[in-house]
């Protein structure tokens, strides 16, 4: 996994941040916070979206399957 931006795990909360992060041989790479999931668009290796992040933790995930299977690759913190 190779990530861009945001850098910092805290994040400024009631705001949008762009995600952009490389994750090869991912089907799907997306960020789940308070049970909404906003999924990135998707250019080859590199996955891409702008959240509006809240107060609390935001995970970011990745299915490398045809199933329904994602996998923790960081986690983020609305403050």
């Amino acid at each position: 996994m190779q990530l861009d931006q945001p850098k910092s795990r805290n994040l400024n909360a009631d705001n949008f941040h762009l995600f952009k992060v490389a994750v090869p041989k991912a089907k799907d790479v997306c960020i789940i916070q308070n049970d909404q999931w906003h999924h990135f668009k998707q250019h080859k290796d590199w996955f891409e979206g702008e959240v509006y992040v809240k107060k609390g933790s935001a995970r970011l995930m990745a299915r490398f399957n045809q199933g329904n299977q994602y996998g923790q690759l960081a986690e983020y913190t609305g403050k």
